[in-house]
């Protein structure tokens, strides 16, 4: 026993080495890490004020009942979606930029609303940094409840 004892010794002193010259990483390895892809879209859910129906499902609108325009009466095109659950107009571009944006959306020859957003870039410098994200919207003109996690607003109509 004394003989495997004065073999194992020299084996872990030479086995151990100085933690001073390995190379540990600095930061996370991203490649592992899910992120919040970024503002990809914000919706609107149509619905009727006394029933709260929603006024794509029952046909009093439809897709080219709707238009959205901004301030440089440049027009977007939207879509027409389910999103969480909800049948709503989705406002999908790859025009976002930062900074506060005004739109006005317009539903047939009667109904019209303006909203403003305000997009920033997250901060930091961890993996999931320098990622577009809806910092503040506000709808004038209608009445409405803004989901204040989500990019989706219910606009109701009478």
């Amino acid at each position: 026993m004394k003989k495997i004892t004065f073999l194992l010794v020299p084996f872990i002193l030479l086995g151990c080495q100085s933690d001073d010259n390995v190379n540990l990483p600095t930061a996370a390895d991203c490649a592992a890490v899910s992120c919040f892809a970024g503002l990809a879209f914000i919706s609107f859910e149509v619905l009727d004020a006394a029933t709260n129906e929603n006024l794509f499902l029952t046909g009093r609108f439809n897709k080219d009942d709707v238009r959205v325009s901004n301030t440089n009466n440049e027009t977007l095109v939207p879509e027409i979606g389910d999103v969480f659950d909800k049948e709503s107009v989705l406002m999908v571009t790859d025009m976002w930029q930062t900074g506060t944006s005004t739109y006005t959306i317009t539903f047939g020859d009667s109904i019209s609303f303006d909203f403003d957003i305000t997009l920033s870039i997250t901060e930091g410098s961890d993996c999931c940094s320098g990622v577009l994200q809806l910092s503040r919207m506000e709808i004038e003109g209608i009445p409405h409840q803004i989901d204040p996690e989500l990019p989706l607003a219910a606009i109701f109509v009478n």
